[in-house]
């Protein structure tokens, strides 16, 4: 006999650990639940509070595109996390139901050999996604020291003049003198050629990853319209119900499978908000919207 529920442990379990739901599978004495009750609003409180913290920053900053940029960029992703984090804990109940609906005892036969694929295939999973992520930190850490090095360059030229004063108050101009004229030429060749190192840098990485970022971006298409096609088996009900022996069955059964038939017409789909759904056409609307909000944020720049 197998327990379907404990395929869910790690996730309630880890949910537990950080506070996101409540104790499902731990022991139920009241003052561990009690505790964890009071680690879970311990756990709210730093959560809402962080939030309210940037979206105060955000209104600060609305009129400095690149301090609002800053902050959204990490709020919106906080904010994703509380959604997510407010649908589990405002609808305890209906998981509740869930749990109890999954934790139905099925019977299964033993066999090594499956166990053992599973094993393998678990390990190689694991190995391949703890690479996959971490060459995608790497690569994002290549483009933030590009970042960084812009905004060195962009600080060393608003602040090119600061150790130059106007030493001959009868010159108009501080490079009319030999010697800081010099001086001058060194700093200003000294930050060309920084801004030429930016730049091959960049296109370094662009090089080297180029085949790596088209296939990721079409991966990502891939595997949504591939989730949302494994979802939406239901559409395929029918087909199955045809391909069963029917025709051994008398017409008033028949009956009852065609109206089966007629309530599986409409498939599963997933959804957002019970309106947008996941499709590959509502992956390429994303981009768009994304692009056209960076155009309007590098508008007001």
């Amino acid at each position: 006999m197998y327990d379907p529920l404990l395929a869910f442990r790690p996730h309630f379990n880890a949910l537990a650990r950080v506070g996101y739901f409540k104790l499902v599978f731990s022991p139920k004495t009241k003052w561990k639940r009690q505790l964890h009750y009071y680690y879970r609003v311990f756990i709210w409180i730093g959560v809402i509070t962080y939030n309210l913290q940037h979206v105060i920053r955000a209104i600060q900053v609305r009129h400095y595109t690149d301090h609002l940029v800053g902050t959204l960029f990490i709020l919106l992703t906080t904010l994703n996390t509380l959604g997510k984090q407010l649908s589990f804990n405002m609808r305890v109940q209906r998981i509740d139901k869930i749990i109890d609906t999954i934790n139905v005892y099925v019977s299964s036969g033993y066999s090594s050999s499956f166990e053992i694929a599973a094993l393998f295939e678990g390990i190689l999973i694991s190995l391949q996604g703890y690479g996959h992520v971490t060459m995608d930190c790497t690569i994002v850490s290549f483009y933030a020291y590009v970042k960084t090095q812009l905004q060195i360059f962009r600080y060393n030229l608003e602040h090119f003049l600061d150790e130059f004063g106007v030493r001959n108050s009868n010159l108009k101009y501080i490079d009319e003198d030999e010697n800081l004229n010099e001086l001058l030429h060194h700093k200003f060749v000294t930050c060309v050629k920084h801004y030429d190192k930016i730049i091959w840098f960049a296109r370094e990485i662009e090089l080297m990853f180029n085949e790596a970022m088209i296939i990721q971006f079409f991966v990502m298409a891939w595997v949504i319209c591939m989730t949302a096609y494994k979802i939406v088996g239901s559409e395929l009900v029918n087909e199955s119900i045809y391909r069963s022996e029917w025709l051994s069955l008398s017409p008033v059964f028949r009956r009852r499978l065609l109206i089966v038939m007629e309530r599986c017409k409409r498939a599963i789909e997933p959804r957002t908000a019970y309106i947008i759904p996941m499709s590959i056409d509502t992956y390429i609307s994303v981009l768009r919207s994304s692009y056209a909000l960076f155009t309007i944020i590098d508008k007001r720049k």
